[in-house]
């Protein structure tokens, strides 16, 4: 397959996405560009599923290179060591971003891993990682239907900005990373100096409206060089299961979120559940023994 190349404008930064030159083996690899930041995203997922799980088991690896900022390091052996905390809560970023949308009953083995080539220390690397994900399963053959794409939204002396460069981040007083489609928003991240609701709306409105040239290169690499999605096997429930534990649950989950302190809500959903547990598999009762489709 011969390389595409699709170009976007977000902000005052372009950003060029490049598939069929590296990774080829990967189900799905692309190469992002900004300015002189490069990285390199890929996913590949197993052909078959994984019995015996209860849970999708997706990982994801954000990787920076110290040679992306030209270094080498400085170890006995110079060798990388494992992740750093940024990469870490990057990689989880991405994960959150990305895990929610696939089919449910998909337990396949999954794997993305984003890795940066060269950072310019200009643009923060993490929003093209975010975005290469929904990319590289894109033009894959992995049964994930939705296209995103992530971007960092920014306010400098009261005007919004999006993928603003590390000197206006230092400024502003709001720096928000967001992954959204053309109708949702469905990850936040991020903190601010005592902004109120309505400028956070706005913010989160902006950075919506900033990504449509993403999502738009990202259908027309689909379309050109997409492969077609495999079909797969959803692992079954026990009839019925789904339906009873949410007419045992919607009224309680509800009101345990609108708890304000953190782990009194936590603790109120573990407690739902292992009463909604016991209730459906005692001895009896309509799930005996099926713990797990509970």
């Amino acid at each position: 397959m011969d390389a595409k190349t699709v170009t976007a404008k977000v902000g005052n930064q372009t950003i060029t996405v490049e598939t069929g030159a590296l990774a080829k083996q990967a189900d799905g690899s692309v190469v992002l560009r900004a300015a002189d930041s490069v990285v390199l995203v890929t996913a590949v997922s197993a052909k078959e599923k994984k019995e015996g799980l209860d849970f999708f088991p997706l990982t994801v690896d954000y990787q920076e290179r110290l040679s992306a900022a030209g270094r080498i390091p400085g170890s006995f052996f110079r060798r990388e060591g494992r992740l750093t905390e940024r990469e870490t809560l990057i990689s989880r970023l991405i994960d959150r971003s990305c895990r929610p949308l696939f089919p449910e009953g998909y337990q396949h083995d999954t794997q993305i891993i984003a890795t940066v080539f060269s950072a310019d220390n200009q643009y923060d690397t993490d929003v093209l990682a975010l975005t290469g994900a929904s990319y590289a399963l894109a033009v894959s053959d992995i049964p994930f239907p939705f296209a995103f794409a992530g971007v960092r939204v920014g306010r400098v002396g009261g005007k919004l900005i999006a993928n603003p460069s590390e000197e206006e981040r230092t400024q502003g007083d709001l720096d928000v990373i967001m992954a959204a489609s053309r109708d949702s928003i469905f990850m936040v991240e991020g903190g601010a100096k005592e902004i109120d609701e309505n400028t956070m709306i706005e913010a989160l409105l902006f950075g919506q409206r900033a990504i449509e040239e993403l999502l738009d290169g990202q259908e027309r690499l689909r379309k050109e060089v997409g492969k077609p999605k495999r079909s797969f096997e959803k692992t079954p429930l026990a009839e019925g299961v789904a339906q009873r534990v949410r007419d045992a649950v919607a009224q309680r989950v509800g009101e345990a979120y609108r708890l304000d302190v953190k782990h009194e809500r936590y603790g109120r959903l573990s407690e739902i559940k292992k009463e909604v547990v016991a209730q459906l598999c005692a001895e009896g009762a309509p799930y005996a023994g099926k713990e797990k489709d509970v």
